[in-house]
């Protein structure tokens, strides 16, 4: 019989954890048929074209009860394998589906119980989360140690598994947008990534920007970039902020002399941090969840202590000025994630979780 595996994913946007999803498909043989369930889906044209050596069929769902009855009607093929790569999907699926318990693999990718949650949410999550992955999950895998010592240490069914890199091709640039002296903020628009306090610091600092002859270039969108909008309006930095929405920056863009700047309140890894470090690009960021184990501090970029905007101001402005020291952890960044998250080590790590599932691997 076929192999089949289920993926179930909260959206079809190339988002961290859905590129580190598709990673994940590539590890399995090419004979396996693969089902994407999703509750959003942007333009699956984008996955079925990285995915066009493998057997694979998206499900858009219309809501979450669409999402359950759809996963429930995949489930009766039996011999299907489920990967669940999403915090809310990772609740649903591993309640309904845990006659299938032997069959779940849960990665985590982020938690909706952080530190910036009410005490209710926190409270039921951290214990739903627990007992599901204690009972309801065959194999827990966390991108960050962090996670497993603060909220999973006891459990004997959880791995990390950090997100690996993806290396650069510097030949294809001539075929890409140059984008120089540059700030980049390269996240979703909302409340975790904290980007109107990204825009805060730069209207703090925008003399500095004009006078060395930086920019601002902002990727992505979401929820806040009307007050974004507003913010910069009644800041007169306008002229300084460009905004280019969801695009494929990695395939349109290459970047010299740049910053990355990550603002967010809560963050399980940061991905963004090690693809811009193919760019030789450092990142600033505040201390939070996972971000220590990706950053090594004034080695591949700095972290910032207790969401400081005056240490983060400081820091954006040293960097703009010491152009040296900003290619030297650049270069840092690049060599050693290279190393420390290298995909190779990913799809391994995966191909032997898979292997207890699939004879063929």
């Amino acid at each position: 019989m076929q192999q089949s595996v289920i993926f179930c994913l909260k959206e079809t946007r190339c988002s961290g954890s859905t590129l580190m999803a598709l990673e994940c498909i590539k590890v399995l043989p090419r004979n396996t048929f693969v089902n994407i369930l999703c509750r959003y889906n942007q333009d699956p044209s984008e996955l079925y074209s990285i995915l066009s050596d493998y057997q694979v069929k998206i499900i858009e769902s219309s809501s979450w009860i669409n999402y359950c009855f759809k996963f429930i009607r995949l489930t009766r093929k039996k011999n299907s394998l489920i990967h669940t790569h999403s915090s809310v999907v990772g609740y649903l699926i591993r309640f309904i589906g845990f006659k299938y318990k032997n069959k779940i693999i849960h990665t985590i990718h982020g938690i909706s119980f952080h530190d910036h949650s009410n005490f209710l949410i926190k409270f039921i999550g951290r214990n739903l989360d627990y007992y599901l992955s204690k009972y309801f999950t065959k194999t827990n895998v966390s991108v960050n140690n962090f996670y497993v010592e603060t909220f999973f240490h006891d459990l004997n069914n959880i791995e990390v598994i950090p997100n690996c890199s993806f290396y650069r091709n510097e030949n294809e640039n001539q075929d890409k947008v140059l984008v120089k002296n540059a700030i980049i903020f390269c996240a979703r628009l909302d409340e975790q990534k904290n980007p109107l306090a990204f825009i805060r610091i730069i209207a703090e600092i925008k003399d500095t920007i004009l006078k060395n002859g930086f920019r601002v270039c902002i990727f992505g969108d979401g929820s806040l970039k009307d007050e974004m909008l507003s913010v910069i309006k009644q800041n007169n930095i306008t002229d300084l902020v460009e905004f280019f929405g969801w695009v494929d920056w990695k395939s349109k863009f290459y970047f010299e002399n740049c910053i990355h700047v990550l603002t967010s309140k809560w963050e399980a890894f940061g991905l963004t941090i090690i693809e811009m470090a193919e760019f030789d690009i450092p990142t600033i960021a505040y201390n939070t969840e996972g971000i220590p184990e990706v950053i090594e501090n004034n080695v591949t970029g700095f972290i910032i202590e207790d969401f400081n905007s005056n240490d983060f101001i400081f820091t954006i402005k040293r960097l703009i000025n010491e152009k040296e020291l900003t290619l030297m952890l650049g270069k840092n960044a690049k060599d050693i994630y290279r190393d420390k998250f290298n995909p190779q080590k990913y799809k391994d790590s995966y191909k032997k979780i898979y292997s207890k599932f699939i004879k063929q691997l």
